[in-house]
């Protein structure tokens, strides 16, 4: 039975609404909500159904948008005034029975007055709305409300586990991670509200001592914050006066990142984001407005010879003040304690309680060899160029680590990773991923306690081996053992859309942009996450989202594409792609392309995509997989069928989206795509 009953009103928070239920889903799952209009019936009484969905329910969420009090038939007659309007209907209903109606405001909306609604409603006017902003400000405000759910609501919604993230971040680690409802545990009695709410000031009452409505938090004018629980680490600015030591102080951020990153109760931006303002212009308080976070810690680093020297600062955000400033010098060696000391200061610093296993993590660092840390964060900062060349001097990095320091596990991350992205565009994953598989293996045996390890070990499992329980659970321990690393969060949704639990994805990859809001790979992945669970709406807005922050980002362009295609707007779905096309002629563009003329019936430019591909063969590696998308959209189910087979002979790391790319959706119930299916060992 539903328990949280989700009430709008299309014509101003659709889009809003579906965003708000996404995150309820990911949290307390799809059996515990109801949302009006989109669960009725065809042919039903709407106003029995809704009367009786309402009375199932523990808790009202009334969403008011700008056009929530004025919206008008087409008559001309406000809707509210209409006895049988839907919105009206539900919160009429659940305020004779006393279920709490919480008003969550939308797009800048105010509650209404008493006198602005029908007698029925004139209760609702009292009641302490929450508001849910747009982005940055809208998943911040997502966990304010789900918390306030979670206390509101007793036994039901109660015993569900929260999802990871700094927001949630439970004492024990016995809970599951996905956040979802433990339906084994729940009892389907319904609470009881008759002796918690008599009357209006009851039930008002009620809403305040249950800690839904924190008052100073939400009262306009009222700065009364709970605390610092966000911050963004800009980029150390190199005082060294040579531009060939760039590798080292971003080295340094990104490792200072890294280590608070594991601080389960605050939220960290990640690195890429981070990145962004290498060099701004932009003042503090507008980057933090930028980022969406209550501090910024600036710093500078000095190298001579070996010793190094950082001073670094915290910012508050808002009121650009200085809150806490030092320096600290040590030799290279120490190089790694003096990052734990730093970021462990900051945590004391900004008052954030460690969890003993975050404290033991802190004071575990050890002494390194100076030369293999250089040259691992070398093999870093080259890595991150992405081209065929910087790759493999990336790898060249990495393995001269190695030789300095084998014991250093680290280096056989960066590795992995390096050999994972070669496979991506340039080789066969066979010439490679065994070797990914080495290392990353290696990584995790030197230090189980590396995020980034279990991260690469992950992504291995995943694309090249199919090994699906091994991947979630390195992914499961990446997230425990750094709740802020955007990049697993990022990677667990690709996983779980990979698999069809779209929910599940669509909550870890709206984390992963909470936490790395700027990335551009994170925007374009979380198109295709929603590409994958069908809502191509999304996909196209975080796409071109991606294109506003950097217009030559060709995936962006291409996922345009993707999504414009789906919604049957092929005209601009070719424009996109052929935009794409400019700027990166590779397999995956032209694969789109073929698939957007076959899907609009051009079916000889189609071929001529195909033809175009097989002459790639010689110069880039081609993915099979995006081979046999042309074929399915030719309508051509042999063809599609030798080649997926052939991507999975080769582990093509595409091949991991068979089970939910919509562009097989006429394969589905043949017996030889269920069979490879199978074989894969995709739970469909």
């Amino acid at each position: 039975m539903s328990r949280i009953f989700i009430s709008y009103r299309r014509s101003d928070s659709q889009d809003v609404a579906g965003r708000i239920y996404d995150r309820l889903v990911a949290t307390f799952g799809a059996d515990r909500l109801f949302k009006d209009v989109d669960a009725i019936p065809v042919g039903a009484d709407f106003r029995k159904h809704l009367t009786a969905a309402v009375e199932q329910c523990d808790v009202m969420l009334a969403i008011v948008g700008a056009r929530w009090v004025d919206a008008h038939s087409e008559t001309g007659a406000r809707r509210l005034d209409c006895p049988d309007d839907v919105v009206r209907i539900e919160i009429e209903a659940a305020l004779a029975r006393d279920i709490p109606v919480v008003p969550v405001l939308i797009g800048h909306a105010t509650m209404p007055t008493e006198a602005q609604l029908p007698a029925s409603l004139g209760p609702f006017a009292f009641r302490q709305a929450i508001p849910v902003r747009s982005d940055p400000d809208f998943h911040r405000d997502m966990d304010r409300l789900i918390e306030a759910l979670q206390r509101l609501v007793s036994s039901p919604l109660a015993k569900s586990a929260p999802p990871r993230g700094p927001a949630f971040r439970s004492a024990t680690s016995a809970q599951p991670a996905s956040g979802r409802l433990d339906r084994g545990t729940v009892s389907h009695a319904r609470t009881k509200w008759w002796a918690a709410a008599a009357g209006l000031v009851v039930a008002a009452a009620l809403m305040v001592m249950s800690g839904l409505v924190d008052l100073a938090r939400f009262v306009p004018g009222r700065q009364n914050d709970p605390g610092i629980r966000s911050l963004a680490v800009l980029p150390l600015k190199n005082l060294t006066n040579d531009p060939e030591q760039e590798y080292f102080s971003d080295g340094m951020t990104e490792a200072l990142i890294a280590d608070l990153a594991r601080v389960g109760g605050l939220r960290v931006i990640s690195r890429t984001s981070a990145m962004t303002y290498k060099s701004s212009p932009k003042g503090l308080p507008e980057i933090a407005r930028d980022l969406n976070v209550d501090v910024v810690l600036e710093g500078s680093l000095a190298r001579s010879g070996n010793r190094v020297r950082v001073t670094t600062q915290l910012i508050d955000g808002k009121t650009n003040l200085n809150l806490w400033a030092n320096s600290y010098e040590r030799d290279l060696r120490d190089v790694l304690s003096l990052q734990d000391e730093l970021a462990r200061a900051i945590a004391q610093e900004i008052k954030v309680t460690l969890t003993p296993q975050e404290a033991a993590r802190f004071a575990a660092a050890r002494a390194v060899n100076p030369a293999a840390h250089e040259a691992y964060l070398r093999g870093r900062f080259v890595l991150g160029k992405g081209t065929e060349e910087t790759i493999n001097k990336a790898i060249a990095y990495f393995n001269q680590a190695i030789e300095q320091d084998a014991a250093y596990a680290p280096p056989y991350a960066g590795l992995a990773d390096a050999y994972s992205a070669l496979r991506m565009a340039y080789v066969r994953p066979h010439d490679v991923m065994p070797r990914a598989k080495t290392a990353a293996t290696k990584a995790v045996q030197l230090d189980p306690a590396l995020a980034e390890a279990q991260l690469s070990l992950a992504n291995v499992l995943m694309t090249y081996e199919f090994d699906w329980r091994g991947a979630e659970k390195a992914l499961k321990r990446a997230i425990d053992l750094s709740p802020n690393l955007g990049d697993a969060h990022h990677v667990y949704a690709l996983y779980l859309a990979g698999l069809g639990r779209h929910d599940e994805a669509r909550f870890e990859i709206e984390r992963a942009m909470t936490l790395d809001p700027l990335s551009l790979q994170t925007l374009n992945d979380a198109g295709w996450v929603y590409y994958l669970a069908r809502r191509y709406d999304r996909t196209i807005e975080l796409n071109q989202k991606a294109i506003d922050l950097d217009a030559n980002f060709w995936p962006a362009h291409a996922g345009l594409g993707l999504g414009y295609e789906k919604v049957g707007r092929f005209t601009d779905a070719e424009a996109s792609l052929l935009k794409a096309r400019q700027l990166d002629n590779n397999p995956t563009v032209l694969e789109m392309l073929g698939g957007t003329y076959a899907a609009w019936g051009k079916k000889d430019e189609a071929r001529k995509v195909l033809a175009d591909l097989s002459t790639m063969v010689g110069q880039h590696y081609v993915c099979p997989y995006e081979v046999a998308t042309v074929h399915a959209g030719l309508g051509d189910k042999e063809a599609t069928l030798q080649w997926l087979e052939k991507g999975y002979r080769e582990r093509a790391d595409c091949m991991a989206w068979t089970g939910s790319d919509p562009k097989f959706d006429e394969l589905r119930g043949d017996p030889r795509f269920e069979n490879l299916v199978r074989r894969m060992g995709i739970a469909r």
